[in-house]
């Protein structure tokens, strides 16, 4: 079994750190959303738009965080049990080619709806 030269290491290292990133944000988000509709009076958050927009934000939340710890575990499973720099690269590709624009497209959405949803309840 050859090492993995410094390059790829900081490379994978740089991968992995996406989804904690992403996931850390959305959480953040989420959360300070969450601590402002607890602080609107009663009544206000009856607006259809802001109970949808809430509920679209909490199922792109949960599927953020299925998708970054689905990607985590396939990139350190990938480096675990690749016996090769030639299959840890090409399969780390692979992953980047699906599962990674994908999470990387609902961790943005996700967090805009969040934003979204907060300038809007500034606004009330």
């Amino acid at each position: 079994m050859t090492a993995l030269s410094k390059e790829t290491l900081e490379y994978q290292r740089a991968i992995i750190e996406l989804p904690r990133f992403v996931m850390s944000g959305v959480a953040i988000f989420a959360t300070a959303a969450s601590f402002f509709i607890r602080d609107l009076p009663e009544g206000q958050i009856q607006s259809m738009l802001m109970k949808f927009l809430y509920i679209v934000g909490m199922v792109l939340t949960l599927l953020t965080f299925s998708y970054g710890f689905k990607l985590s575990t396939g990139l350190v499973n990938v480096m675990r049990s690749s016996p090769s720099n030639e299959n840890a690269s090409s399969q780390i590709d692979q992953l980047i080619a699906g599962d990674y624009r994908t999470f990387s497209w609902i961790g943005a959405v996700c967090i805009l709806s969040w934003v979204v949803v907060i300038f809007l309840m500034a606004l009330c």
